[in-house]
């Protein structure tokens, strides 16, 4: 049973990366991660208040000072699992034909197509798509909506030369995604 809610699990969360990205109103490509992991920052944080509350009204603990360790950890747990969703909400990237910009709760940073050096993978927070250039850098979770077709949109941008890294991810996912099936 486990396995196979697994399986499902995972199938559902790398076919999000191959999915047609969503269009604006301009026609521009809008890249958002899936509704997924809001709802699992939500989760958090009401499993975390439920344990802060029991922390709070149950004595279960031998030493004094040991509760008050334990609900700091809990309501540290808690804010970033507030801060993961607020970045949730907030985070979209948009791929129009001469730039990407890309919308964070505490800015929006735009780059140029001709000022693009190169894209590269980490897979750092769940592996994101690092769009690096002489203006900064810009990342793009590969998990997005979409994700997939934002790269094949920059190697024919840019070339598949300054792509190679990102293409090989997105080979990667797919061979994942057919075991699965």
């Amino acid at each position: 049973m486990y396995l196979f809610l697994g399986r499902l699990l995972g199938r559902k969360l790398l076919r999000t990366t191959f999915l047609p990205a969503k269009r604006g109103l301009a026609g521009e490509m809008i890249l958002r991660r899936p509704g997924f992991w809001s709802l699992m920052c939500i989760i958090g944080c009401l499993a975390g208040g439920v344990l802060l509350y029991f922390l709070f009204t149950e004595n279960i603990f031998d030493q004094p000072g040991e509760e008050v360790i334990y609900r700091n950890a809990v309501m540290g747990i808690i804010l970033l699992f507030l801060f993961m969703w607020l970045e949730c909400l907030s985070y979209k990237a948009s791929a129009t034909d001469s730039f990407v910009a890309v919308r964070h709760w505490y800015g929006t940073k735009t780059i140029h197509y001709h000022n693009i050096t190169s894209v590269e993978h980490t897979r750092f927070f769940g592996g994101q798509f690092v769009v690096l250039s002489n203006q900064g850098v810009v990342r793009v979770p590969d998990g997005a909506v979409g994700s997939a077709e934002f790269i094949q949109h920059l190697c024919k941008e840019l070339g598949e030369e300054h792509c190679v890294n990102a293409l090989k991810v997105l080979e990667e996912k797919k061979m994942q995604l057919q075991q699965l099936s």
